[in-house]
Parts: C-alpha cells; structure tokens; sequence
C-alpha cells in the first residue's frame, strides 16, 4: 500500500513538471509549491547524511583508537620481554661473580664453569646436566661445587654435555667433618634434596646447627661447605649418633656451577 502511494506522489510530480513545461506562466508557482513539498525532504536527507557521516567518523576514530591501544600493548608487552631478560641476565652475573670470588678467593685456577642445563624440579632425579663435556676435558668423578658448596661429582661425560650426581642423591656417600667438634661421619643423600650423616662417635656433642665440610677423603677435597646439622635423629639406645643434614644451597635453582679439574683443589 505504501509503495502505490509513492508511485501516485511521484506520477502527480511528473505530471505538474509536464504542465509547466507547456504553461509558462505556471512555472513560477509550480516551482514555489515543489521547493515548498521537497525542501523539507532534502533538508532531512541533508540532515541523514551528516548523522551517518558524522556516525562513519566515529567509527574511524574507534579503530584508530583500537590500533594505537593494540600497538601500546604490544610495546608494553615488549618492554616486560626485555626487564624480564634483563633481569635474568643480572641474576647469572651475579651467580658468577660469587663464583668466581670464591675461586680467586681459594686460589683455585684449574677449573671449568658450566651452564646448568637440565635440574630436574620434581627432586627425584638427583642429578644435574651441564653443558661442557669430553671436548672441554671434562672428566668422570670431578667434583662440582658452587660459590663453594659442594653439589656432587660428573659420573657420565660425552662430547658436549656432562652429567652430575649430586649429593643429595640416595646414591651419593662420602665422609665429612662436623664443625666445630672436628668428628667424622659419613653422609648420604636422600630424595628431595636432603641428606643425613651417620656414624657419629655417642660420646660427642653435635648440635643443630653445626656445619659439615668435606674431609678429603674420596673425590672431594677438604673444606667444601656440605650445610648443616638439622636435627638430631638417633636415640639414647643407639650406638652411634645420626642428623639430619639440609644443604645451605638452593640445588632447585642452580644456573652455573663449576668443575674443580686439578689435583691440587
């Protein structure tokens, strides 16, 4: 219904320009009535396209905005990248440095430092992979510290990489001094990054808290840090004390370690 009233309008339309067309004297009226009827027309399709002009430049202004909010978090995103890496990179200077120190400091100068390449973090692995092997003259039975912590020995080697079974291993055993008393006892590794010390004379006196190094005994030279006493476990009944012993180094987040080479460490 609506559409046939549209024709009408514009049929009448047509007709009006005809007779004008051949009656002159109409054609002033005639255009006076038809600007009257289509101005309000026009001005309203003036008025539309504004709206929708004005309506497509918002839509413009909205996706500049989206690219310059996309490009801010891609560089934000950027620098976070970056102060992560640099961070990072503090860290394994700061962890050489305290090794190195403690080299210079012990006069140590045949030995080799190497990146850390697989810790296992669930703990029950116990051992280490590091990247230095048979082409760096990496040897088996090596001792492996770190900033003067003992951390284990290379039992396997090949061409570029070598594996390090650390103390806290069920597999580790080796004797150390309790200090300050001086007495003996031998050391074994447990799951979890722990270990205990066992055959400790009854008649002396450990506390929690005493510190363990190395005897020179074995594979390991004297005086490396093994941590401290814990608790002590052994009864009145037992003939030999034992403890709890709980390293004084994080082993879960070892980045470097270094390999003592010479016979004189």
């Amino acid at each position: 219904m609506k559409r046939r009233n549209f024709k009408f309008v514009i049929y009448i339309i047509i007709g009006i320009f005809i007779i004008s067309m051949v009656i002159p004297s109409l054609r002033r009226p005639i255009s006076s009535g038809l600007g009257y009827v289509t101005n309000p027309i026009i001005s309203s399709l003036t008025k539309a396209g504004k709206k929708f002009g004005s309506f497509f430049s918002v839509v413009g202004k909205i996706k500049k905005l989206s690219k310059e909010n996309s490009d801010l978090k891609n560089e934000l995103s950027g620098l976070k990248s970056k102060n992560l890496s640099c961070d990072v990179y503090k860290n394994e200077n700061s962890d050489l440095k305290k090794q190195l120190n403690y080299l210079t400091e012990n006069q140590i100068s045949n030995f080799a430092t190497a990146k850390v390449l697989y810790n296992d973090p669930s703990k029950i692995q116990s051992y280490l992979t590091i990247g230095l092997g048979n082409k760096d003259n990496i040897k088996k039975d090596m001792p492996v510290i770190s900033q003067g912590y003992l951390i284990g020995s290379v039992i396997d080697v090949y061409h570029n990489y070598s594996k390090v079974l650390m103390i806290t291993s069920p597999n580790s055993s080796f004797s150390a001094y309790v200090m300050p008393s001086n007495t003996l006892g031998l050391v074994n590794g447990q799951l979890g990054f722990g270990m205990t010390i066992n055959s400790l004379p009854r008649e002396i006196k450990i506390n929690s808290g005493d510190s363990l190094i190395t005897s020179g005994m074995g594979i390991y030279p004297k005086g490396l840090i093994v941590g401290q006493i814990k608790e002590i476990t052994s009864s009145k009944n037992d003939v030999f004390q034992r403890a709890n012993v709980e390293p004084l180094i994080d082993f879960s987040k070892l980045e470097f370690v270094s390999i003592l080479k010479g016979e004189n460490q």
